[in-house]
């Protein structure tokens, strides 16, 4: 995926040894709101991974315009960002590069926590491998499935 100047994009240092898959995290606004946080945690051994080659990108959802930010920061084990001010159909898709467990199949878990209300979540990684709904609370995304 080549970056875009409209998105942005943040840089580190990690390590895995386990598998590394690109994940997409899509967080559709169900009605106008101001100030509401998302934060998705790492909640096993696997980290979100930023590095020279491991971007992590954060841009609007479906090419809607980027909705105001209060804040955006991705660290080996979170993600989260502050929108000011959502409206309906708006959103936020945020791109990251995760390890996963090894084992047959490999997993990752999260801690999500977002108004569910407010916010429909739903998960992707590209190749289609695994898709599905996220919900306020512990997730697990399965590779394969």
């Amino acid at each position: 995926m080549r970056p875009r100047s409209d998105i942005t994009i943040v840089q580190g240092n990690a390590m895995a040894n386990a598998p590394i898959y690109q994940i997409a995290f899509m967080f559709v606004f169900n009605q106008d709101f101001t100030n509401q946080k998302v934060q998705l945690n790492v909640a096993d051994s696997n980290d979100f991974l930023v590095t020279d080659s491991q971007t992590a990108q954060l841009e609007a959802y479906s090419g809607n315009t980027t909705p105001p930010l209060l804040n955006f920061s991705v660290s080996g084990k979170q993600v989260f960002f502050n929108v000011s001010d959502g409206k309906t159909y708006g959103g936020m898709q945020a791109l990251v590069w995760s390890s996963f467990t090894a084992g047959s199949p490999p997993t990752l878990q999260l801690d999500l926590a977002f108004s569910s209300g407010l916010i429909t979540a739903t998960y992707n990684v590209p190749g289609g491998s695994a898709s599905g709904q996220l919900v306020s609370g512990r997730n697990t995304i399965t590779i394969g499935k």
